[in-house]
């Protein structure tokens, strides 16, 4: 299916496409024209032959996708979801046009070594080459690619080619590590932008292809993004993690004080599985979260900050402050005895196993309702969960 020449506007309403799997290069949707695609209903775009992206998006043209129901596309082998087919030489030939993300849901699947959205196979982006506006993404390279961003191969991916200012984006690199797994070999992975077999080394001067200036993007199959992400003015950013919200919930972000060069927070919601990842630069903030408020301090790359889930009937609380020697929750008077807190027993905690020793924790009386709960840190302070809950019953 190719847009007619020259049409600026295109619409799927409960489309589903398959494109021949034997037949390469022959991807269901080619983009060849400056384009906006809406969407409504759930629509199903396929690639099953290789060398093939769902959406193909020619070099020359910007793809602007916005939308109110939901877009899956999935690319062949070694073609990206949405973005270019692969094994294109040189990189940059094969690399997508412009790919701009307003609004909607979006589920974007790469085939083996190829972007979920991006690039596919040995295909590098360009700069300016994917802009999150709005709407929730959700993107899967293939094995041994990023996410969102090129494909697998030996090239440098040029600055700026992933720009994200509102919405929500969760990316999951192919052949992704988890949390638990040894992180020390984790500079050859990434959920964004850059994928096995590119050079991932964040110290590298310069080197600077994801730009974040909003939104929550979660790379999740490690705990932070590499390259690491900077503002638009080239500022270091730190990833500030909040767990166990409600699953694909929207959630209603507020930061004090926004930082230097501003926060988008439009269109947030919390991942799959219950997560919200702001992107800071070194201060103090004050995050507030549908009604619940953390203070965060970002030093040296060094995010303390702890995430409260709570359970049906859990203890409400108004706000958690942590600091180099406890953290603070605080919490209704009237509920200050009979809760437990749990956290896993490598936190530095003082902690029978996975349930934190309240006995040497103090409360002090804030006069208002609340009680605030210090709990002592004897180690340095985490970025990390707690789990408050409610009295036994």
């Amino acid at each position: 299916m190719v847009p007619p020449g020259g049409a600026e506007r295109a619409v799927f309403d409960a489309l589903t496409l398959l494109s021949n799997p034997d037949v390469a290069h022959s991807p269901p949707v080619i983009v060849s024209n400056n384009c906006t695609l809406a969407f409504s209903a759930t629509n199903t775009i396929a690639a099953l032959g290789d060398y093939s992206a769902g959406i193909e998006v020619g070099g020359d043209v910007t793809l602007t996708l916005n939308g109110t129901g939901t877009l899956c596309a999935t690319g062949g082998r070694y073609g990206a979801g949405i973005g270019s087919r692969g094994d294109r030489a040189p990189p940059e030939e094969g690399a997508p046009g412009r790919i701009v993300v307003a609004g909607g849901t979006i589920q974007a699947v790469g085939g083996e070594s190829a972007a979920g959205l991006g690039g596919g196979s040995q295909s590098n982006l360009r700069p300016g080459g994917i802009v999150v506006l709005g709407g929730r993404l959700h993107a899967h390279g293939g094995s041994g690619a990023a996410g969102v961003g090129a494909g697998k191969g030996k090239f440098r991916v040029p600055d700026d080619s992933v720009v994200i200012s509102n919405g929500t984006v969760v990316a999951y690199g192919g052949d992704g590590m988890l949390l638990s797994e040894d992180l020390s070999s984790a500079a050859s992975q990434s959920d964004f932008v850059v994928s096995l077999g590119n050079t991932v080394d964040s110290t590298i001067a310069l080197f600077r292809p994801l730009v974040v200036v909003g939104g929550s993007a979660v790379p999740a199959n490690i705990r932070e993004a590499r390259p690491q992400p900077v503002d638009a003015e080239g500022n270091m950013l730190y990833g500030v993690f909040f767990s166990n919200l409600t699953a694909n919930a929207a959630c209603h972000v507020s930061i004090s004080p926004l930082p230097p060069n501003g926060y988008g927070l439009d269109g947030i919601y919390a991942s799959p599985e219950g997560e919200v990842c702001l992107w800071l630069p070194e201060g103090e903030y004050a995050v507030n979260i549908d009604g619940t408020t953390w203070t965060a301090a970002v030093t040296n790359g060094n995010v303390t900050t702890l995430c409260a889930a709570f359970a049906s009937g859990a203890v409400p609380v108004s706000k958690i402050a942590v600091s180099a020697s406890d953290v603070g929750l605080t919490i209704p008077t009237s509920a200050r005895s009979g809760f437990r807190i749990y956290a896993s027993p490598t936190l530095p905690f003082p902690a029978v196993p996975n349930e934190i020793d309240l006995s040497q924790c103090s409360l002090t009386d804030n006069g208002d309702g609340t009680t605030t709960m210090s709990i002592p840190l004897v180690g340095p302070p985490p970025q990390m969960f707690l789990k408050v809950v409610g009295p036994p019953e």
